[in-house]
């Protein structure tokens, strides 16, 4: 392959719109974040990383802050959303209350139809089912940020 890599989904690393472009993860399991955030790596978007909802609200306010971008530092937010702290859900709607509009994608190992339905209403781009894999993910993001 020239000039880029195989991501293993398909992609390559050449070309991709997520280069230098910050995802915020909030995974509070340690190996799910970690792989997650080689797979997002290896799509080219620097990973913020948070292990719980409380910590990622804090991510994202930290990061728009220190970019001096605001919301305009994110490519997209990807996180679980049975976190100690904040449900992903609760950080979705205090996200949409300050009129956010970064995609969020939440996943969840217990995404019924009835939290998928509130996700949706609260504004999600998208709603994953664990296990996760990278094509989803993928998937969702490009579904979400056109040109990803």
């Amino acid at each position: 392959m020239e000039n880029g890599h195989d991501t293993g989904d398909g992609a390559t690393t050449m070309g991709l719109a997520g280069a230098g472009r910050v995802l915020v993860l909030a995974e509070d399991d340690e190996d799910m974040r970690g792989l997650l955030a080689a797979h997002l790596r290896t799509l080219g978007y620097t990973i913020v990383e948070a292990r719980d909802g409380i910590e990622l609200l804090d991510q994202i306010e930290a990061t728009a802050r220190d970019s001096g971008r605001g919301q305009a530092a994110f490519a997209a937010i990807v996180a679980d959303n049975q976190m100690p702290g904040l449900l992903g859900l609760d950080v979705l709607a205090a996200l949409g209350g300050a009129r956010w509009e970064v995609p969020f994608i939440l996943i969840s190992a217990l995404a019924d139809e009835a939290m998928c339905e509130e996700a949706q209403a609260l504004g999600a781009a998208a709603v994953l089912a664990k296990p996760l894999d990278g094509r989803a993910l993928r998937a969702a993001l490009r579904a979400a940020m056109p040109g990803a």
